[in-house]
């Protein structure tokens, strides 16, 4: 698509500074979009988004950060007055549920390309989510829906395996906890950890899942109605937590399961638009269990783009009531490293000489793989710099440099 056919199309991208959004960015900036972000208004963040802009923004604006929803929402609402978008896509989880759930607020002003909110939660909220999946026939690990204290209880008696509980409301691995056992031990554990509980309140408390054991895959696609036009399936191989979390090493592959329960899944919702969902094989029985879905752009989307499925331009295309052509072959075996993350997560999670020195030699290894990208682009450089610098701050400010040593000196 050449820059003249869309040039007046104006775009503004929120958390545009996360690694969801500078994909988004390149991707539509390159294929003839102005595009323009929302980032958050914090003195540092502001410099060194002002010194290392990616050089497919157009504008950067600074907003009040997303927690406070309705200064965000009137901030965000004058800033649409001024600068009349044409279109409003969201990246990450907040911003994406907010702009959801303000849809036809914002809609007055830019279109939001975002499924209706309905839709979101239903997908969003894990509760939701697993009770649905469950129906429709796609596997999900064992999960027990905590209301009131007598739930913990009756739950508990059930549980003679190792447990992994987590927040209705939560994303990459936000709140998370496991624990060895069930029974009455359990039970203590979850009211220390979740006092309000024994107040009886009927609310949405931590769900508790069997642990699964295994990798961690995940597909992406994006459907329109629930047609789908793009389908991809990749491995972690390296996460935010060493041991669970985002990808920050991946390699896509063709896996036929992941792919059947995917297309049920956004059949059964008529979706449209963008969606990631994330899986673990047992290690066990090989099955494949649903972890979460998340119904936007994620943390590997440029892997995606890369691999030869550009949602976000499709998105545009849809938006913009041009034909959308189904891809369905992809780059297999493509590797994507988001090296500074990688660094950084080695550095800070290991901990204990020997797995920092076994996760160091991984690292270096990973250089010699092919075909690899990685998000340390020489033509749009100035973000890896920030990057750099984000995360060199970060951990000194964590006491990385004494930790590590401390870990060296075991």
């Amino acid at each position: 698509m050449s820059r003249n056919l869309v040039s007046n199309c104006k775009v503004l991208i929120l958390n545009g500074e996360s690694r969801n959004g500078l994909a988004v960015v390149r991707s539509l900036s390159r294929n003839g979009y102005s595009c323009d972000i929302v980032t958050n208004n914090n003195a540092i963040i502001q410099k060194l988004s002002f010194l290392f802009k990616s050089k497919y923004i157009e504008k950067i604006h600074f907003l009040t950060r997303i927690d406070t929803e309705d200064i965000f929402l009137h901030e965000l609402i004058d800033l649409l007055k001024v600068y009349k978008y044409d279109f409003i896509i969201p990246t990450g989880t907040k911003h994406s549920n907010f702009l959801s759930k303000y849809k036809e607020d914002i809609a007055i002003f830019s279109r939001p390309l975002i499924e209706n909110y309905n839709k979101i939660w239903q997908v969003h909220n894990k509760i939701n989510c697993m009770l649905w999946a469950e129906s429709i026939g796609v596997p999900v690990p064992k999960t027990f829906v905590i209301k009131k204290l007598n739930d913990l209880i009756t739950a508990a008696k059930q549980i003679y395996f190792p447990v992994v509980i987590k927040n209705p409301d939560s994303f990459a691995s936000e709140g998370l906890w496991t624990y060895s056992c069930g029974g009455k031990k359990l039970v203590e554990e979850y009211k220390k950890r979740i006092p309000r509980i024994v107040n009886g309140f009927e609310e949405e408390f931590p769900i508790i899942q069997e642990k699964i054991d295994g990798k961690l895959f995940d597909s992406t696609s994006f459907a329109v109605n629930g047609q789908i036009f793009g389908l991809l399936t990749q491995e972690r191989i390296l996460t935010a937590w060493l041991d669970g979390g985002g990808g920050l090493v991946n390699i896509t592959n063709d896996i036929k399961d992941l792919k059947a329960y995917t297309r049920k899944i956004i059949k059964e919702l008529a979706w449209t638009g963008p969606i990631e969902i994330d899986w673990i094989r047992d290690s066990n029985s090989g099955r494949y269990y649903l972890i979460e879905i998340n119904p936007k752009f994620w943390g590997t989307t440029q892997l995606t783009i890369s691999s030869g499925l550009n949602y976000p331009d499709y998105l545009m295309k849809f938006a913009t009531n041009k034909q959308i052509n189904e891809v369905s072959e992809y780059k297999t075996g493509l590797m994507y490293r988001w090296i500074m993350d990688e660094l950084f997560t080695i550095l800070t999670m290991s901990q204990n000489r020997q797995r920092l020195f076994a996760e160091l030699k991984e690292f270096i290894r990973r250089f010699s793989y092919r075909p690899v990208e990685t998000d340390l682009w020489i033509s749009d450089i100035k973000p890896s710099f920030k990057k750099i610098i984000s995360l060199s701050i970060a951990y000194f400010l964590k006491g990385g440099m004494l930790k590590t040593a401390k870990i060296l000196k075991q």
